[in-house]
């Protein structure tokens, strides 16, 4: 099964995709499914929900939430098969109100200096996975870097195109030999995922800007 790990619909506020693209997207270029990660909010799950049982794409049901330290933003957490939205909060308390819905925790883009930093984010090593790659980070050395990184620690890997518009949907996914979602979520913990993915066109960084100006939604 292959799925995108990291998917923002028009429901965080710097994304312009729409569910039913998304899914349309998702279902031609191969995916089985996607992991829904809106910023801080689970609101769009009920749309995609129904877009995806239409065309027969598989969700996982996520959130990208906010790591803090002393109130100030130092990462983001990608949380996965959760039953209701997690709060922003410390690396530690977001793991726990994860696991407390029998849902795993990823770091999303750990060595992307410009969103994310390591050092501070607590108890890294305690996740269950590492994003080692994501699709809109600037410069490979950083999807690199990930890679390292869970391999050093043992966590496992999770991929993801971290899509603001539908035509980036399945830029990169993660793969395991399962055939449903409890064994897909298995595969990452047990560290039997494989990883795959491409860099973004450049062209479509413009668009989260763009619609947190509100020039477009």
């Amino acid at each position: 099964m292959k799925f995108d790990m990291h998917v923002h619909t028009n429901y965080s506020p710097d994304s312009v995709a729409e569910a039913r693209a998304i899914v349309r997207v998702a279902k031609k270029v191969g995916l089985e499914g996607i992991a829904i990660t809106d910023h801080n909010t689970c609101k769009g799950w009920k749309e995609m929900g129904r877009q995806a049982k239409k065309v027969g794409v598989s969700l996982i049901f996520g959130e990208e939430v906010a790591i803090l330290k002393d109130g100030e933003k130092v990462g983001e957490a990608l949380t996965y098969f959760i039953d209701e939205e997690v709060k922003a909060g410390s690396l530690g308390e977001i793991i726990d109100s994860t696991r407390e819905q029998a849902g795993i925790v990823s770091i999303a883009h750990p060595f992307d200096r410009f969103k994310s930093n390591l050092d501070e984010m607590g108890p890294v090593r305690k996740v269950d996975a590492i994003e080692v790659y994501n699709a809109r980070v600037l410069f490979q050395s950083m999807n690199k870097k990930a890679m390292e990184f869970a391999k050093k620690y043992e966590l496992g890997m999770t991929a993801g195109s971290d899509a603001h518009t539908s035509w980036e949907v399945g830029d990169a996914y993660a793969q395991a030999k399962v055939n449903s979602l409890e064994e897909f979520k298995k595969a990452i913990i047990k560290r039997k995922t494989s990883v795959h993915g491409k860099k973004i066109n450049p062209f479509l960084r413009i668009f989260p800007t763009l619609a947190r100006l509100k020039i477009i939604r």
